[in-house]
């Protein structure tokens, strides 16, 4: 597969709050060729997904490689800080069996983001420097900060919302392509009327994306998943 399928955890309570269940649907997910999650401490999924995978490592000492999302700084804070990104970092090494693949950072801000922006143009040296530890790819928020990030030559790339009805990214991930850096898209399965439609003609739709190395998505029944599943064994 070229393109990763990575296997969103928000949404994990809406089915089922038994860890025995996500064991079994996680096990079966992994037979199926995926590898890839992602999750956030910010997540109420968060202790039912490390729960999970603790028994799953238990019994069948699978794992899986992670996408994990990492606010530096965060709403209540006002400048990035090293310490403070790798303590976050530390928890999810301790609490996620398996290998962090990927972080998805956000620099996070109540303030204007041309406030935000000076901010990180202050910091933009500093943080190039942190980065080139790992695999970082930043969710923007505004094109305006997209523009500027991904000029940090330690970035591997951008994680942005791609679907029928959010499309404002296109030209940012064209540059980050230019760069050969990789793009990764999420909630792929929005429709015109803002609802969740699981389908392979909207994972299609990301291929409009240059680039692209994953696609974070949820599907849960067995007829979706297969459906999405096989989208990625073609491509």
């Amino acid at each position: 597969m070229d393109c990763l399928p990575i296997w969103g955890t928000m949404r994990m309570l809406e089915h089922s709050n038994s860890p025995s269940y996500w064991v079994k649907f996680f096990e079966d997910l992994h037979a199926k060729g995926v590898r890839h999650l992602h999750s956030s401490i910010e997540y109420k999924t968060f202790p039912l997904l490390t729960e999970s995978l603790r028994r799953l490592k238990e019994k069948k000492n699978i794992t899986f490689n992670h996408f994990i999302k990492l606010g530096e700084p965060s709403f209540n804070e006002i400048k990035f800080s090293k310490e403070r990104f790798e303590s976050k970092l530390d928890y999810y090494r301790l609490m996620l069996p398996g290998k962090i693949e990927i972080i998805q950072w956000m620099w996070r801000s109540k303030e204007k983001d041309s406030k935000r922006i000076k901010k990180f143009m202050s910091q933009k040296k500093e943080i190039n420097k942190v980065f080139k530890k790992y695999k970082v790819c930043c969710f923007p928020y505004t094109k305006q900060f997209g523009d500027l990030v991904i000029e940090l030559s330690n970035l591997s790339g951008l994680i942005i919302y791609w679907n029928y009805m959010e499309t404002d990214f296109l030209k940012i991930a064209i540059k980050v392509s230019r760069k050969n850096k990789m793009n990764i898209v999420l909630r792929p399965f929005i429709n015109s009327k803002k609802k969740l439609l699981i389908s392979q003609k909207a994972l299609k739709f990301c291929e409009k994306i240059p680039n692209l190395k994953g696609i974070i998505f949820t599907a849960t029944k067995k007829k979706h998943l297969n459906d999405a599943l096989d989208f990625f064994n073609k491509i």
